[in-house]
């Protein structure tokens, strides 16, 4: 058990969401996407714990691997989901922010500027996307 957790559902996101990384990296962006989804949806139900059990919000890998591949609008969805479970997270605003850009949704990418601002304020690094994942490194070539 992880806290009140089977490790086997905790293990089997994991594996989900390594498999859909090596998915992205192959290019299959479809497989990726549908893999995240459905640990999206195993995170979602995971009993909820302090600390959780999983502690990175997939969809910050979503979100990014949607954008990355070119459906904004999609991603725009998936990181106002994950600020609706999660206010104020710096990722999903970055990643958020970004989605408004891309869509030409210029002014109310302007009008949630000062929120991204002030949750990376303090930051030591510029995150290039909502995750590490590789999307800059794969969307490059």
């Amino acid at each position: 058990m992880i806290a009140f957790n089977s490790c086997e559902v905790v293990y089997g996101i994991s594996r989900k969401v390594a498999e859909a990384e090596i998915y992205w990296r192959e290019r299959d962006a479809p497989k990726a996407i549908s893999m995240l989804k459905t640990a999206c949806e195993e995170e979602h139900a995971l009993t909820y714990t302090e600390p959780p059990a999983w502690l990175i919000p997939i969809r910050h890998a979503l979100g990014a691997i949607q954008l990355a591949s070119g459906d904004a609008f999609g991603a725009e969805l998936t990181y106002r989901e994950n600020l609706q479970k999660h206010k104020g997270n710096a990722w999903s605003l970055l990643g958020l922010h970004q989605t408004l850009e891309k869509q030409g949704k210029l002014e109310a990418a302007a009008a949630l500027k000062p929120q991204v601002d002030e949750a990376w304020g303090r930051a030591d690094i510029q995150a290039p996307s909502s995750c590490y994942c590789g999307v800059e490194l794969v969307t490059s070539n």
